[in-house]
């Protein structure tokens, strides 16, 4: 296994990456505008720099993170997006797409977005299975409003199941991030086992659960559970991780940083704070994944 954090891609990552002590990064798509793409000096120049690295810093991309666009991107725009992450996924060598797989219509039950999910990601995943590529969902709830209604597709065990039903192609996977599943009230450590076959890529993010406020504003309310940096919340990571080593997991495990607590999401985040937390994940993890 190889232990990082998600991030954008500048010269300067790799670098930080090594003198923090990380192995590799799980990198946005959008680190690089579509232009860059659709030229081949510009996507020539990807490839240079994540070859020098992988060369100067020993630092390896373990995936291509491909969020936004496929969230809000439709149609042939959204293949045309796919099929350029893949492509510099299978180049790099990273050989993992991880994305977010987006319902048709939001106000809809998720059986109701099947069909729609089946006529994309036959698609893809034949796109993926050419360049010997994995497309791997982020289980993201992306749950809201009142009544509450969801965002994205694979949210549940029961999801992922009803996902993979619809297009059977083993090139689609998962990006297992147990902090989603723990406030929700799901057994992670069942739910890794069940799907050990599918699991192609693993965040790192823990979850605190505030039980007091829960209490008093029920599960539908708001501020009763946070994201935190890894072993700041209620997993059990030694056991996690046994588990991945259990499975024969040899991927990446990338940290995502979504602890408001050490500027994680802030706009007006520092240098410091935010490598702190880098650094206590690190901490937490490092001795779990040598």
């Amino acid at each position: 296994m190889k232990l990082g954090y998600l991030t954008k891609f500048s010269p300067e990552e790799p670098k930080r990456a090594r003198r923090l002590g990380f192995d590799s990064l799980e990198l946005h798509s959008t680190s690089w505008n579509d232009n860059v793409y659709a030229d081949n000096a510009g996507r020539q120049k990807i490839l240079d720099d994540l070859k020098r690295a992988k060369d100067e810093d020993n630092i390896i991309c373990t995936a291509i993170a491909h969020y936004g666009p496929a969230l809000s991107y439709k149609g042939e725009q959204l293949a045309d997006s796919y099929k350029k992450a893949i492509d510099i996924a299978q180049a790099c060598g990273a050989g993992v797409v991880t994305a977010i797989a987006a319902r048709a219509d939001r106000n809809k039950s998720l059986a109701d977005n099947i069909p729609a999910f089946k006529a994309d990601y036959t698609n893809f995943a034949k796109m993926a299975e050419d360049k010997g590529v994995k497309i791997a969902f982020e289980n993201w709830p992306a749950y809201g409003g009142y009544p509450h209604t969801g965002g994205t597709m694979a949210y549940s065990p029961d999801a992922w199941q009803k996902m993979f039903d619809a297009v059977p192609s083993k090139a689609l996977g998962l990006e297992f991030d147990p902090s989603h599943l723990l406030w929700q009230g799901i057994d992670h450590m069942v739910a890794l086992r069940k799907f050990k076959d599918r699991v192609y890529h693993v965040h790192a993010k823990d979850t605190e659960v505030f039980y007091e406020k829960r209490n008093t504003v029920g599960i539908f309310g708001d501020g009763w559970w946070t994201y935190r940096i890894p072993g700041l919340g209620e997993i059990n990571w030694p056991q996690f991780i046994a588990e991945l080593y259990t499975m024969g997991y040899t991927g990446g495990v990338a940290i995502e940083h979504e602890d408001d607590r050490f500027d994680g999401w802030r706009k007006d985040a520092t240098l410091a704070r935010y490598e702190q937390g880098l650094r206590l994940g690190l901490a937490c993890l490092r001795p779990l994944i040598q």
